[in-house]
């Protein structure tokens, strides 16, 4: 299995750890620099959200399941490519797949979601506002609990 470390920079005492190990590192290793992906905030917001749009609309004169609304959403928000099925009876779409997403991307996604309910009239229980609280409350220090 390779050798794998991770820093998510956050503040300049991450940057200064990365750095370090950067600088320690033996010839040979890969370094790849990329945006974070989704949040742990943005990942709970998804799946709620499937679901009331799922309760709530018919597509195609049928109800959907979250996981089939989700593949409706990445592949018309990405511009999947829709290719047939092995035995031709219909077609798959070759969307993104959202745990590969950028923190950007997800709340883009999550951005269309919300807006597709509100041209359906979809009642989300629980709204993008909720979900920004819930991701400041996950990203805030922990703070020292005094017996």
């Amino acid at each position: 299995m390779p050798n794998k470390t991770q820093f998510i920079v956050l503040n300049d005492a991450i940057r200064a750890r990365a750095i370090i190990a950067l600088k320690n590192l033996p010839l040979g290793m890969a370094v790849i620099m990329q945006d974070s992906t989704r949040t742990l905030a943005q990942n709970a917001a998804l799946w709620p959200a499937l679901r009331d749009v799922a309760e709530q609309v018919l597509w195609c004169g049928k109800a959907r399941s979250k996981e089939q609304w989700k593949d409706i959403f990445t592949g018309s928000y990405f511009k999947g490519e829709y290719v047939p099925n092995i035995d031709g009876t219909g077609v798959i779409a070759l969307g993104a797949k959202t745990s590969l997403l950028s923190k950007k991307e997800f709340a883009e996604l999550l951005e269309y979601i919300y807006a597709f309910g509100a041209q359906h009239q979809v009642q989300f229980r629980r709204d993008r506002a909720y979900w920004l609280a819930y991701y400041d409350r996950l990203t805030q220090p922990k703070r020292a609990r005094h017996a």
